[in-house]
């Protein structure tokens, strides 16, 4: 992980700042902007929720001496925050968290809280969000699972103050949410909460608000591997990427990950391929036999050796969409090891969700511990059933067919007027 840039105000604060304060921490806020380091992290949160220090997630480009913290200066952000006043309790918060696999970095209490009835939350986002519409739209999300939270948080130049108690909470793990896992969660929770007949109102809701593509009633995200994807408009290598918009701009998200999430302008329809789904999986259910003999994480699961941690999970099922009979099968091994997996209704979700948004298989190197001493290519299913592929930013040539003819001709005659006594091979691509 590279550092972390926020805004931060080190003034400290034993009471809630006046607004004669806010002004001041106002000015000086967006021109605050500090990196952090992994070591660094648990400081930064003391003095947020030990010394009364106030932040914003976000900082700001520098267009002269002085910053305002306003949208059309927003740089990037990385932490994301959320505000609880009252009606629900920090453990009812954490518990909600890890249902929905968003583990929490930091908490604490706010000045005016009392027995720890208001308190704030913060998450840690995996790579810098450097896009604005990007980033309204997880804050955005973030909100829809914790309705309970104060919806001014979807202001991404907010600024949060600081508490003068100890922290509520800090994991020194320094676990991170990703901005796929966060939008593929929220529709997990809509289904909980609207049922599975009316998930998709809601759904297509959100994605009318933020004009996101919509693909058989889901959100249109595409996941790619670095293989395959990541040139900008120049040809240029992109480390990472996440989302196209109308001007076809690339930016980051995952490491070694690459999503695509489709966005629209105003006067264009949002949803496209709704009823479409492919009728035959691309793997047939022998390929499960290939994999037995290829994959020890997949040997792992399917034995119930050892439990597989949740992101493994989600590699190996994104893989096995795409085999026919590998949702059941995966369903099934869930089924014979109910101490290790207990929540067999998410995955039936997540894998319908992964088949209806024709989502591409996770690469090893994205999720399986194993992939360093393992002689794998790209994913589980390439390295089941190898196949031949362009290299990413191959540029082939072409010829004209009056070319290629004279120029087989003159391997032939090549070939016929050797001296040699060699076998000769000519080798023609059509």
């Amino acid at each position: 992980m590279n550092n972390i840039k926020v805004s931060l105000d080190t003034v400290e604060n034993t009471t809630k700042p006046n607004n004669h304060d806010i002004r001041h921490i106002s000015n000086r806020i967006a021109n605050s902007s500090y990196c952090l380091n992994r070591k660094k992290i648990k400081s930064f949160a003391k003095q947020v929720g030990e010394e009364g220090c106030t932040f914003c997630p976000a900082t700001f480009k520098s267009f002269s001496n002085y910053v305002p913290r306003k949208t059309d200066n927003f740089e990037q952000m990385q932490f994301l925050a959320l505000d609880f006043d009252s009606g629900i309790s920090f453990k009812e918060v954490q518990d909600k968290a890890a249902e929905y696999y968003m583990p929490i970095l930091f908490a604490y209490e706010t000045f005016s809280s009392i027995n720890q009835n208001k308190f704030r939350v913060v998450f840690l986002h995996d790579t810098s969000i450097t896009n604005i519409r990007l980033a309204k739209i997880i804050i955005e999300a973030l909100l829809t699972i914790f309705p309970e939270a104060d919806q001014s948080c979807s202001d991404v130049t907010r600024m949060f103050f600081g508490g003068a108690k100890s922290l509520m909470y800090f994991d020194k793990t320094i676990p991170t949410i990703d901005s796929e896992s966060i939008l593929r969660n929220m529709t997990y929770y809509l289904n909980n909460e609207r049922g599975e007949t009316h998930y998709k109102k809601y759904v297509e809701k959100f994605a009318k608000k933020h004009n996101i593509r919509l693909k058989n009633g889901l959100l249109d995200i595409i996941d790619y591997s670095t293989e395959n994807t990541g040139t900008n408009q120049n040809g240029n290598f992109s480390p990472s990427a996440i989302i196209y918009n109308s001007d076809g701009e690339i930016l980051p998200i995952i490491l070694n990950r690459y999503f695509q999430l489709s966005v629209v302008d105003d006067c264009t329809n949002f949803s496209v391929g709704k009823k479409y789904l492919k009728n035959h999986n691309q793997f047939r259910e022998s390929t499960l036999n290939d994999i037995r003999k290829c994959c020890q994480l997949y040997n792992y699961f399917e034995s119930g050796v050892m439990k597989l941690e949740h992101n493994q999970l989600v590699g190996i099922a994104t893989n096995l969409v795409h085999i026919e009979t590998g949702t059941k099968v995966f369903l099934k091994i869930l089924s014979m090891y109910p101490k290790h997996y207990q929540d067999k209704v998410r995955w039936d979700f997540y894998l319908r969700y992964f088949k209806q948004t024709e989502y591409k298989p996770y690469g090893c190197e994205g999720f399986c511990p194993y992939s360093d001493s393992c002689d794998y290519c790209k994913n589980i299913l390439n390295t089941a059933k190898p196949k031949m592929e362009k290299i990413a930013n191959y540029d082939e040539a072409s010829y004209s067919i009056e070319e290629v003819e004279q120029d087989v001709k003159q391997a032939i005659f090549n070939a016929y007027n050797s001296d040699t006594k060699m076998m000769h091979i000519i080798r023609v691509c059509l």
